[in-house]
């Protein structure tokens, strides 16, 4: 199989590889024709695009939605994606993963606050604690392994 993640992952070991941002379907089409190999899908630049402040107000659906888009306009491109803080909970955080996996994603990251998060530029974060985190990413990877019946290198997990 070969997955998104996978060929993404094959690209980095060759190469320095640079993933702009894209949040529609139109910057998504650009990459391949400026000669991008992928790319990246900003939950910042999502939420600005819909008009709303990035605190956490845009939906699991309203993201895989762009997720989908951004993919099949960059015809099929590899593309890490901000997951936020995966939507919620430990349990929360599997779900995000096959969700965009069937988006199209190559890999995902999820961030350390409370949720609803906020902006990272913004004042008044709190961070959930070591434990939680390590929580979250262990089921992230072992959606996204079950996801291909236990191999690891198809989905890029990635924690910040």
């Amino acid at each position: 199989m070969n997955s998104a993640g996978r060929r993404l992952r094959t690209l980095m070991r060759s190469q320095c590889v640079q993933l702009p941002g894209a949040f529609n379907g139109l910057v998504a089409r650009m990459l391949p024709v400026n000669g991008f190999v992928g790319g990246y899908v900003s939950g910042g630049a999502l939420s600005a695009a819909s008009g709303v402040p990035d605190i956490g107000l845009l939906t699991l659906d309203q993201f895989t939605a762009k997720i989908q888009e951004v993919v099949t306009f960059s015809g099929g491109l590899p593309f890490i994606c901000d997951a936020d803080t995966g939507f919620g909970s430990e349990e929360m955080v599997s779900k995000t993963v096959r969700e965009y996996i069937a988006a199209g994603a190559a890999g995902l990251h999820i961030e350390d606050q409370e949720f609803p998060k906020r902006c990272g530029h913004l004042e008044g974060k709190t961070l959930v604690s070591t434990e939680e985190m390590v929580g979250k990413v262990q089921r992230a990877r072992a959606a996204a392994d079950a996801a291909y019946n236990g191999e690891r290198d198809h989905f890029i997990v990635c924690a910040r």
